[in-house]
């Protein structure tokens, strides 16, 4: 077991036994040890997670948003803070998700989107993302609407080669 593996060990151990402060306690001396590897540093953001603190999640999701940045389970994470802004009705869970990216700062809330957007392969819900970009955001509309106009002529003329889908749209490829 490494020495990153045995400090996570022992929170995970201490807050099995209801000992949140230890548990705490062993996660900063591993955050601290060890600032630039992502199991311990995503952990913390779990503990915090399980313990139900937003304010400490969202500081936590945004370092490891910008420390780690390619990550797959980080982005597990930002996928259900997405799921969470489009949903209609949130079950607890995405509640919990609203709720952290509400408290996470404007301009890493308006990066993660924007990064999410740019991740996806498939137009239109790149489109999607960045009309929630937009919605959220509205100060970004001239920067994000041309991307959007790009991408939606992009997209007819890949999928509808030979054929005008709607002759508003023609105009804006000449």
């Amino acid at each position: 077991m490494s020495n990153e593996q045995y400090l996570i060990y022992q929170a995970k151990l201490a807050l099995k036994q209801g000992d949140v402060y230890a548990s705490k306690s062993w996660m900063i001396t591993a955050r601290t040890m060890f600032p630039d590897n992502f199991s311990v540093q995503f952990e913390v953001y779990e503990i915090e997670k399980t313990a139900g603190n937003i304010e400490e999640c969202a500081r936590c999701l945004s370092a490891l948003f910008l420390s780690f940045p390619n990550e797959r389970i980080l982005w597990i994470e930002i996928n259900m803070i997405i799921a969470a802004l489009r949903s209609d009705s949130l079950s607890p869970d995405l509640q919990f998700y609203n709720d952290m990216f509400l408290n996470i700062s404007e301009s890493i809330q308006k990066q993660i989107l924007m990064k999410t957007a740019e991740r996806t392969k498939d137009p239109m819900e790149h489109c999607r993302l960045l009309l929630l970009v937009i919605s959220k955001f509205p100060q970004t509309m001239s920067q994000v609407a041309p991307t959007l106009i790009d991408t939606l002529l992009i997209s007819e003329r890949t999928y509808f080669p030979d054929t005008v889908v709607n002759s508003y749209r023609e105009m804006l490829g000449k």
